[in-house]
């Protein structure tokens, strides 16, 4: 099952939006003016976009990351663990449950099985 895939199974009620997907995509070739190139591209929707990094900074982090990296969690559990917390604290510093996010739409940027930082990420949100 796809990062993807298996990352929207972690956030049950969310819809993944293709068209959010191009937008975010296109955030790592405005580094230095993300939040510009945001406000332009979603409009009045900016004030409801939404961000969690995976797996976050916190020690706590870096334990589920280590047993993930080493096996002890597959994918799906490493998911369950850590979303949960990043919705605590997430870029804005909101608070949310995965249950508050029903209807949301969603993109995903999290790094695959080939990479060095497999499991590090980006999940974004719109609310609606």
């Amino acid at each position: 099952m796809s990062i993807k895939q298996q990352t929207l199974n972690a956030l049950p009620g969310t819809i993944y939006s293709p068209h959010l997907q191009q937008v975010t995509d296109k955030l790592k070739n405005h580094p230095d003016s993300q939040q510009e190139y945001l406000q332009k591209a979603l409009g009045d929707q900016y004030k409801k976009f939404q961000g969690i990094t995976i797996p976050g900074f916190l020690a706590s982090y870096k334990r589920l990351q280590g047993q993930f990296k080493s096996g002890k969690l597959s994918f799906n559990e490493y998911l369950h663990a850590v979303i949960p917390k990043a919705l605590l604290t997430d870029l804005n510093g909101n608070n949310y449950q995965v249950t508050d996010l029903k209807g949301w739409k969603v993109s995903i940027s999290i790094s695959g099985k080939t990479s060095k930082n497999y499991g590090w990420g980006f999940v974004y949100f719109l609310e609606p």
